[in-house]
């Protein structure tokens, strides 16, 4: 872990930041940005030398992983995450309204949200989400350490986030739902205040008429994640009566779309890193482990 002093004074660090986002404040600022932001909203009694950030390249979020161990405590370690979106308010909006329908199936493990800003007057000079720290590591980064069982273990749970993915029953009704409460939830309209209600209304009128129209029977509507991929999986396999996955990132990004276009295969879950081409891919695996 790096120290709080070097991490507030090192300019020795990769700032990818400035680098990929050049209308981004760099890390070589914003961290003290964090700092403030910590102490005032995380830990108001702590000290700027117990606290530590680092800053994550992300493409949709700026992620900032801080965390503090008090003096004297090695062992007392909080940590918290920070993503702030690069992008209009919509965004943080929709990230928010998704992970708390997220967090009425318990069957996806996703990142809690423990509070958030959708103005930027604050210490962060920006919009936020904060979010609990996820234990463990990347199945990307570990998947080659894994048992064999342990990986059979990852790969049922993640069937089961596949074979039950979160469904509207009726379609018309959910729709309705998010256009009357999303934006009221969320307490920031998507426009102004002017414009949104007659908007919503036309939203619902079309619902309605779609629905009237045949266009929702026999449409099964699921949640789908544009970005399932290893790096994407937190697993921590030291607790065995856990599940092994910790978590599922990117959740934010996820959309209700037709069944039929969440049904393309973890390829990468039985290739070991090999063909992603399901027509190139061989039709046995090498070895019983894969």
């Amino acid at each position: 872990m790096t120290s709080p002093i070097s991490w507030m004074n090192s300019d020795s660090g990769s700032d990818v930041s400035s680098i990929s986002f050049l209308d981004q404040e760099p890390s070589s600022t914003f961290r003290f940005r964090v700092l403030d932001f910590a102490l005032q909203n995380i830990w108001p009694h702590a000290t700027a030398e117990e606290i530590n950030g680092d800053d994550v390249l992300g493409s949709q979020n700026r992620i900032v992983h801080v965390s503090r161990q008090p003096v004297g405590q090695p062992e007392l370690i909080e940590r918290f995450v920070i993503r702030i979106p690069r992008y209009d308010v919509g965004q943080l909006n929709s990230q928010l309204a998704t992970l708390r329908f997220l967090r009425m199936y318990e069957r996806i493990p996703a990142p809690v949200n423990l509070t958030f800003d959708t103005k930027d007057d604050n210490a962060l000079g920006s919009r936020y989400i904060l979010q609990n720290f996820i234990h463990g590591s990347t199945l990307l980064s570990s998947w080659h350490s894994l048992r064999q069982d342990q990986r059979c273990k990852v790969a049922r749970e993640l069937g089961r986030v596949y074979h039950e993915p979160p469904a509207p029953s009726d379609v018309q009704r959910f729709l309705i739902n998010v256009f009357l409460e999303r934006w009221v939830i969320l307490d920031e309209p998507l426009l102004s205040s002017n414009a949104w209600p007659a908007l919503r209304d036309q939203l619902c009128r079309m619902a309605s008429e779609m629905a009237a129209e045949g266009w929702f029977k026999d449409c099964y509507v699921c949640l789908a994640h544009l970005n399932l991929v290893p790096s994407n999986v937190m697993v921590d396999p030291t607790d065995t009566a856990s599940p092994i996955i910790s978590a599922i990132l990117d959740c934010e990004s996820a959309v209700f779309v037709p069944q039929f276009m969440c049904c393309q295969p973890p390829m990468w879950l039985w290739n070991n890193g090999g063909e992603q081409d399901e027509r190139l891919a061989d039709k046995a695996p090498p070895t019983p482990e894969g």
